[in-house]
């Protein structure tokens, strides 16, 4: 996600918050909402009451990380490699 797409995702939260007529709102980040809640707290902190951060981190890695794992997914037979990386990421023993 680069800054621009983060930055958008953000405003987009805000306009749908705004849409709502809601004024504060409790905003749990899961994964990539989780990037979307560190830019909620850093930008529009008035807007959030309750911020909650989950599998998440501030750092994403480089592009290429992401473009090599799209590359085996798409070349895999089946899923059965990427679920149980899944898995294994999000319930470690």
């Amino acid at each position: 996600v680069g800054a621009y797409s983060l930055d958008r995702l953000g405003r987009d939260v805000i306009e749908l918050i705004d849409a709502l007529g809601l004024g504060r709102v409790h905003f749990l980040g899961l994964s990539l909402g989780g990037f979307v809640g560190q830019w909620l707290g850093v930008h529009a902190p008035e807007r959030i009451d309750r911020l909650i951060l989950s599998n998440t981190s501030s750092h994403l890695s480089p592009a290429s990380y992401f473009d090599e794992r799209i590359a085996v997914v798409r070349q895999a037979p089946d899923m059965s490699e990427t679920a149980e990386v899944f898995l294994n990421n999000w319930f470690p023993a």
